[in-house]
């Protein structure tokens, strides 16, 4: 323990060469630190589906909920009781065919 004491004694204490050396060894530690955090918000993909065009009209005239303008504007995923994310019905309904929904 004693050799120890007196190398400290001979090198010095935590000076500028060391200040430094601990800044540049922390910054890849930062930068790798938030790549790591960037995962967690850009790698989840949130439930979505398309809204058509003739959606905002169906909610408008037949006072229809979204839930149910999704069943008949978007086709079901290949899971059970999921819907697809990519595709959307074409969807253009005529005067006539609002009244009676």
């Amino acid at each position: 323990m004693a050799n120890v004491d007196k190398l400290t004694e001979h090198i010095g204490d935590f000076g500028p060469f060391q200040k430094k050396m601990v800044v540049l060894g922390s910054l890849p530690l930062v930068l790798i630190a938030f790549e790591f955090v960037g995962v967690v918000f850009l790698g989840h993909t949130p439930d979505h589906w398309c809204w058509s065009p003739g959606s905002k009209q169906l909610l408008q005239e037949c006072s229809w909920t979204e839930v149910k303008v999704r069943e008949v504007t978007v086709p079901h995923g290949e899971e059970a009781g999921s819907f697809s994310r990519c595709q959307a019905f074409e969807l253009e309904p005529k005067p006539e065919q609002m009244r009676g929904v």
